[in-house]
Parts: structure tokens; sequence; C-alpha cells
């Protein structure tokens, strides 16, 4: 009977370590991926402009947020890209909602 409950044990630290192998070479392979996406975030970015495109007129609360994180937001995107703010008032900022949805580059450009 002793040998029954030994063979089972033996059997459950295989696949245990049979599992902890396999979770440890997926973690493994995942680690990889950060490296490689920062790399291509970077060339993405790199050189080009940042748009925040703001629904109301210069000079208002929303303006000031935007001014305000675009000093900053340029320095935090890998590729360290120019980010402007550019005003769309009119219609309670529904002009920049319609042209976000109709005009804007929808490839995230």
């Amino acid at each position: 009977m002793r040998n029954e409950r030994l063979g089972i044990l033996q059997r459950i630290s295989r696949r245990g370590l049979l599992a902890g192998a396999l979770a440890l070479s997926a973690l493994s392979a995942t680690q990889a991926l950060p490296v490689a996406a920062q790399e291509t975030v970077e060339d993405f970015y790199s050189g080009k402009t940042v748009t925040i495109y703001v629904g109301f007129g210069p000079g208002g609360g929303y303006d000031l947020y935007a001014r305000l994180v675009s000093e900053f937001l340029g320095r935090h995107i890998p590729g360290n890209p120019e980010v402007i703010v550019e005003n769309m008032p009119g219609a309670g900022g529904r002009t920049a909602i319609q042209f976000l949805y109709n005009v804007a580059a929808q490839d995230g450009t």
C-alpha cells in the first residue's frame, strides 16, 4: 500500500515539475516581448507630431489642461514626438468629435 502511495506522489511531482517548467518557459518568453515592442513604439513615434484636439476655445479650462499636459507628454512617449494642441471650438465640443470621427486618419497616424 505504501508503494502505491509513493508511486502516486512521484507522478504528481513529475506533472508538477513539467507544469512548472512550462510556466517558466512561457514567462521567460513573454518577458522578451516588451523589449521588442518598446523598440517598435520608439521607431513609430520618432520624428512625429502628436496632436491633442480640444473641443473648446483657447484660454478655457480644457485648453489649459491640454497645454499643460502637452508640455510634458512628449518626454514620456518613446521616441519623444512633438506634442501640439489644436483648438476646434463649436457646438459644445461636437465639432472636434465630428472631425475625429469623419476626417482624421483612422489608422492612428
